[in-house]
């Protein structure tokens, strides 16, 4: 008998050590992925950088690689939603952006860049000789044109 309930004891602590997690979808559960699988999206996400021809850097590049990106999941059934994995870096936000089954076969992933706004907007006064209506400066066209 000691046998028999030792290997099972041990099997069910096993077992409930790596339960699966779940996400609360209108009063429904569905199962989210795991650490690993998460990373290995945040991989690929760095592999869809590398290969796709974007206005990126070589140092933002390196960036990429080094930093721990920010990921968000919006679960819509079992291990499918939308998942968005994003780095700020010191010009831009990257997005890659995957929705459908993750790792799956039917999973499709985009790719956004956005430059960063200004810090500081320029309330200075104008430059002399800007008016409301426009600019008043005399341009080589005007200027030309005078007839003395």
């Amino acid at each position: 008998m000691k046998r028999f309930v030792l290997p099972l004891l041990s099997f069910c602590l096993l077992c409930g050590c790596t339960a699966t997690r779940y996400a609360e979808i209108d009063g429904r559960r569905c199962a989210m992925i795991t650490e690993k699988e998460e990373e290995e999206l945040v991989d690929q996400a760095r592999l869809i950088i590398k290969r796709i021809k974007s206005r990126l850097t070589p140092a933002e590049k390196r960036l990429i690689e080094t930093r721990k990106p920010e990921t968000d999941f919006v679960y819509s059934a079992d291990r499918s939603g939308r998942a968005t994995v994003r780095w700020v870096l010191p010009e831009r936000e990257v997005n890659v952006v995957f929705e459908g089954e993750f790792l799956g076969s039917h999973m499709t992933s985009t790719l956004y860049t956005r430059d960063k706004a200004p810090a500081v907007l320029d309330f200075s006064r104008p430059p002399p000789g800007w008016r409301k209506g426009g600019n008043t400066a005399p341009s080589p066209n005007n200027e030309s044109r005078r007839k003395f």
